[in-house]
């Protein structure tokens, strides 16, 4: 098991374009991802489990992951997340 952080850098938070672009991220890994925020729990696969967390911009997201790619896994999904997101 590996563990990361990761920052919210787009504007409006991890809404749902956001969560679905990290849905898609880590669904080609073995490793299972879960992210922790403000005692919340998500499973990085699950796009309402991401938008449960209501993390705005700035949020810093505990990532952990855990399974035969975890490395990869744990930095794919922190590229994800940390991505600003420019949807106009």
């Amino acid at each position: 098991m590996v563990q990361g952080l990761a920052v919210i850098r787009n504007k409006k938070g991890l809404h749902t374009r956001p969560s679905t672009l990290v849905v898609e991220t880590v669904k080609g890994f073995e490793a299972e991802i879960i992210l922790h925020y403000d005692g919340f729990t998500a499973n990085a696969a699950r796009l309402l489990d991401l938008l449960s967390l209501g993390a705005e911009c700035g949020a810093e997201i505990q990532i952990t992951a855990d399974g035969p790619d975890e490395e990869i896994a744990l930095q794919a999904t922190k590229t994800a997340i940390e991505q600003e997101f420019d949807f106009t």
